[in-house]
């Protein structure tokens, strides 16, 4: 029996934050000494990570000439053109459960999201973000409850 029959995705986040919280305070009790469990968000350098588009970029945009003198005019500082353009890709918001011992990272535990699964160049990113995981030698823990897209 399914949990939820996740083919209406409202309300996934709060369900997302409230399970990932749970289970952290499941698994903190139960680590060794010496390992630390929180809640965090991977960083997107991955093995074979496509190339993305920036969500947030910033760019200097001509002025536009001025049509008449309305009063005193403040004078302007020079401004220079930038070398290249400054991009942010902002991470997915979701979070994760990792564990770690004396700084390395030990286990990671993911709730996979439908923005997972719902483009290719979304299931290609997350895809190599686990592949990097499990290649550093990190435990890997995919919890699925949607379908396929």
């Amino acid at each position: 029996m399914p949990l939820h029959e996740w083919t209406d995705r409202r309300g996934w986040d709060g369900v997302h934050h409230l399970w990932i919280t749970e289970l952290l305070r499941w698994v903190k009790p139960r680590l060794p000494t010496g390992y630390r469990a929180y809640i965090g968000s991977a960083p997107t350098v991955a093995v074979g990570a496509p190339p993305e588009k920036p969500d947030v970029s910033v760019r200097q945009w001509p002025e536009e000439p001025s049509t008449g003198s309305s009063g005193p005019t403040i004078p302007s500082l020079p401004s220079e053109d930038p070398d290249e353009e400054v991009a942010v890709a902002l991470l997915d918001p979701e979070t994760s459960v990792f564990v770690e011992s004396r700084g390395r990272l030990v286990a990671a535990l993911v709730l996979v999201s439908p923005r997972n699964k719902d483009r290719p160049v979304a299931r290609a990113g997350y895809l190599a973000r686990y592949v990097s995981y499990l290649l550093e030698g990190v435990h890997l823990l995919l919890v699925d409850v949607h379908r396929r897209p």
